[in-house]
């Protein structure tokens, strides 16, 4: 079985508008489409590329899942 996977990364500057915004993607997001968080990293270590210090990594039941999640 293919999964599909999205992977968020960026920079909080606002924690408490973060930690909302995050409460109501999980109800929608884990609860909705089915998806799976496998990890999330607030000091991620980059070492190439522009991502930033906060990552988000999400299992979805297919590609096509993932695709119409985003």
């Amino acid at each position: 079985k293919n999964v599909g996977y999205v992977m968020i990364s960026g920079r909080i500057t606002n924690p408490e508008q973060a930690g909302n915004y995050f409460a109501e993607v999980n109800d929608i997001v884990v609860k909705g489409c089915g998806a799976k968080t496998l990890t999330v990293d607030n000091e991620t270590d980059v070492r190439e590329g522009y991502g930033g210090p906060f990552t988000v990594i999400a299992q979805f039941p297919s590609k096509k899942a993932a695709q119409d999640f985003y």
